[in-house]
């Protein structure tokens, strides 16, 4: 009964849209069972997708998308007017969006591929969004956030010490490595010349959710699909997330990444280092140390216990990409990392 009603819903929301159903297959994501459909109509293949939010903000998300067609960006799909003109609809209290349906495989290991995402990445954060006031620094925002779940980490790393099973066992062989790896970002990201750019960060638009679900390879091009999280934000940040999340720490994978954005928006060795500084936080350590305290099973934990290795490979390369020189820090005092949110970061004394 329930998958009846649910088939008459999305019949009727297509309607909206002028389109007649054929034929409709679900896709889930890590997070949804119905993340998203395939739908098949009378007048093509499209993507249907829920959203959970309000209209204002599915409005502010659609702007974005405009502003970037508008800046002839071209790796996404397209969106769907519905028959009264708006790009979303509603159908029992929920709302709904239609896009082109980009068909293609997933990211897999060709060097090509990465250098084409990377380009794409680039030409994105070239699109600087309209803001009513200043510039923030979203890079200094993110700094600060993270500087809170280290500091967090620190107090609870005895604690997670203490247990007696095997996930003690690998924060007593890591745990001072998760601590070194956040200070030397810390030591870095502090520096005058690096703060001073900070201040005059200007923000991208940002995708926000670079993950392999959503990159799509469709005939030597590659798309970002899922665009939900897009806004103004951290360029640099962005990069360094996107290492993580899609390269699995292969190195040949990070620098076709890296290359090909650098093909479009070249990066000063200052920018180099914060982005290598922001791949090196142990972000995932965090997360796992955190839900492990909880109480809560962590499948974070066993990836990154896989990984572990490959990660410390990724940073050694990373700091040789950004002319990273340990001894020319050596004498340098962290200082307060500026942000538009009222808090700093700093080493605690």
């Amino acid at each position: 009964m329930e998958l009846s009603k649910r088939k008459q819903r999305l019949r009727s929301v297509l309607m909206q849209y002028g389109l007649e159903s054929h034929r409709v297959k679900t896709y889930r994501s890590l997070y949804k069972k119905a993340a998203a459909y395939r739908v098949s109509t009378n007048k093509g293949t499209y993507c249907l997708k829920p959203f959970r939010g309000s209209s204002a903000r599915l409005s502010g998300i659609y702007k974005r998308i405009a502003q970037l067609h508008a800046h002839h960006f071209r790796s996404l799909p397209r969106w769907i007017p519905a028959k009264n003109g708006k790009y979303w609809c509603s159908k029992g209290g929920r709302l709904y969006y239609v896009t082109e349906w980009i068909d293609g495989s997933e990211l897999g290991h060709h060097e090509q591929d990465f250098q084409k995402l990377g380009a794409a990445l680039g030409r994105l954060h070239l699109i600087t969004p309209s803001l009513k006031s200043g510039y923030p620094s979203y890079t200094a925002r993110e700094v600060n956030r993270f500087w809170r779940h280290h500091r967090r980490f620190a107090s609870h790393l005895q604690e997670l010490l203490r247990d007696e099973s095997r996930i003690s066992e690998w924060f007593q062989e890591h745990g001072a490595e998760c601590l070194s790896l956040a200070e030397k970002s810390w030591s870095v990201i502090s520096q005058l010349g690096i703060q001073r750019m900070l201040r005059k960060e200007k923000p991208s638009i940002i995708h926000g959710d670079v993950t392999r679900p959503n990159v799509i390879v469709r005939s030597g091009s590659v798309y970002l699909v899922d665009w939900e999280l897009a806004r103004p934000g951290s360029a640099y940040y962005e990069v360094a997330k996107t290492l993580n999340n899609i390269t699995n720490f292969t190195v040949p994978h990070i620098k076709a990444l890296l290359d090909g954005y650098e093909s479009i928006r070249p990066l000063g060795r200052e920018e180099r280092m914060i982005v290598a500084s922001l791949s090196r936080l142990p972000r995932e350590a965090w997360v796992a140390a955190r839900q492990i305290r909880s109480g809560r099973p962590s499948t974070i934990f066993e990836v990154l216990k896989e990984t572990w290795g490959k990660r410390l490979e990724m940073v050694e390369w990373l700091d040789s990409w950004a002319d990273f020189k340990p001894k020319h820090l050596s004498s340098v005092q962290p200082v307060p990392v500026e942000g538009g949110d009222g808090h700093v970061a700093g080493r605690s004394h």
